[in-house]
């Protein structure tokens, strides 16, 4: 289905969705926290925080990461390297009485989330560790600046760093599309299920005091108060396509360059302000670039990999995501960082509940998708989604990676949509939504970034109905995101 266009807002039914992004501020060095000297610009930071934030005395959690955020804002030499500071302080019991860090051990390693107390984590056959937050305590034996002093320093002591598993996770829990007009009140109600992620069409605006039309410093502005990262959307509605523009050799990134173009304006607008920097989760790319049906809104693979090449070279912490991309030969990987897969499995067959099962066949110019309508075991659908999945992985570790060494990294989208097509006829159930979540999400945290629902708000205006209308299911979306890990 090709991306619909109702005034500003976009969409439609990806195949493939998600990305990720970390930031950059341009003239300085991305931040690598695994060297000096940023390895060490951050722990100066965090025993700042340690000392200066108090973490049992805290009101909330938001209250001591705001905290931290100023404690690292005042120590660090690389300033790109606060996320980091933050992400702990974020991933910690401060502000939360009782709260313990909870060590839990699965299939791929183990990995640390924040439990209500102690029994919760007892009954998860977890661990609670003695370090306040998560970046501290797992794997045993604990260290760092939030864990309680040594007993005895008088021997020397030799450290070794302990291997992690080789993972693509992110702790992404991730909603796409919102009301327009409405951001601010959808994305307080998006952070109080859990969400920590939003992608939604930003419009092409700085800013627009019309609340109808929000531009790109209002959905900032939400998206910094309530603690969610955004995936912006730039949709140029007279291209049906992304605003990214072509010259015939490359496309108007380059600030620079291209001053007064929209898409390099923007980039030089997300580098005005860190803190929008660290709110931006990836920038999206193309949607459906290869869709015959999309008309003038096509691109070809040369032109996806121009794009991936110039926003890497031109801003070196900004990743991309892109849709239905990475099943076309030589877009396996360095196309787009991070790529979404639809799991879109909820149908009506004569009138009943039942399932469509997407598998992954050959196509002339790499693979394409297959839906089989009216599968009436759960079971079988679940299977065939993570073989799914697990094709799209492989494809893209067979392939030859991106020019940096990387391999394109996916994430589940999870229907929550109806629309006019027999394969995707009605809404999950809660079981059926915390089913695709325990089958198949979470066993398979090597290889996802996390997962999201497709889609909150009706992304497209022929949708009769999305999660946002059930709030029957609100609790179980904020259940699932408190098993995840983060």
């Amino acid at each position: 289905m090709s991306m619909l266009s109702t005034g500003r807002l976009c969409c439609a039914v990806p195949i493939a969705l998600l990305a990720l992004v970390t930031n950059a501020v341009p003239g300085r060095a991305a931040c690598n926290p695994t060297t000096d000297p940023d390895k060490t610009d951050i722990a100066n930071a965090r025993a700042a925080v340690a000392a200066n934030c108090d973490c049992t005395g805290a009101s909330t959690r938001s209250a001591y990461v705001r905290c931290a955020v100023q404690q690292a804002n005042a120590v660090l030499a690389n300033k790109r390297c606060a996320a980091s500071v933050k992400r702990c302080a974020s991933h910690s019991v401060c502000g939360k009485p009782n709260a313990v860090t909870c060590c839990l051990t699965t299939a791929v390693g183990t990995t640390c989330k924040v439990e209500k107390d102690a029994t919760r984590c007892a009954a998860k056959h977890g661990s609670a560790g003695s370090c306040t937050s998560c970046c501290d305590t797992c794997p045993s034996p604990s260290g760092g600046p939030t864990c309680p002093a040594p007993t005895t320093t008088t021997s020397a002591v030799t450290t070794t760093t302990v291997p992690v598993s080789k993972s693509d996770w992110a702790g992404v829990y991730g909603a796409w599309s919102l009301d327009e007009g409405n951001e601010d009140a959808e994305m307080a109600q998006l952070e109080s299920l859990g969400i920590n992620l939003v992608i939604a069409n930003v419009g092409l605006d700085e800013t627009n005091l019309d609340p109808n039309f929000p531009g790109w410093t209002q959905y900032y502005d939400s998206a910094i108060a309530h603690h969610i990262n955004l995936i912006p959307i730039l949709w140029d509605p007279s291209k049906n396509q992304t605003v990214w523009n072509w010259t015939g050799s490359e496309f108007k990134v380059d600030p620079a360059k291209y001053p007064t173009d929209p898409g390099a304006h923007f980039f030089a607008w997300l580098h005005q302000d860190p803190q929008r920097l660290s709110h931006t989760f990836a920038v999206y790319s193309f949607h459906e670039p290869f869709n015959s049906q999309n008309g003038q809104a096509q691109r070809t693979v040369f032109q996806n990999q121009t794009l991936w090449t110039q926003v890497h070279a031109l801003f070196p912490d900004l990743k991309l995501y892109g849709e239905s991309i990475t099943h076309v030969d030589g877009c396996e990987n360095g196309c787009t960082d991070y790529a979404g897969l639809g799991v879109y499995s909820f149908s009506l067959c004569a009138g009943k509940p039942a399932y469509s099962a997407v598998d992954v066949v050959p196509a002339p110019q790499g693979v394409d998708f297959s839906t089989e309508l009216c599968v009436t075991s759960e079971a079988e659908v679940t299977q065939r989604a993570k073989a799914m999945l697990d094709a799209m992985y492989t494809r893209s570790h067979d392939a030859t990676p991106a020019p940096d060494g990387t391999f394109s990294k996916f994430l589940p989208l999870i229907q929550t949509f109806v629309a006019p097509l027999p394969e995707v006829s009605r809404m999950p159930t809660a079981q059926e939504m915390t089913d695709w979540a325990n089958e198949i999400v979470l066993p398979r945290q090597d290889r996802e970034l996390g997962m999201a629902w497709y889609c909150w708000s009706k992304a497209a205006s022929e949708y009769p109905t999305s999660l946002e209308y059930h709030p029957e299911l609100f609790p179980t979306v904020k259940a699932i995101g408190q098993s995840m890990p983060h």
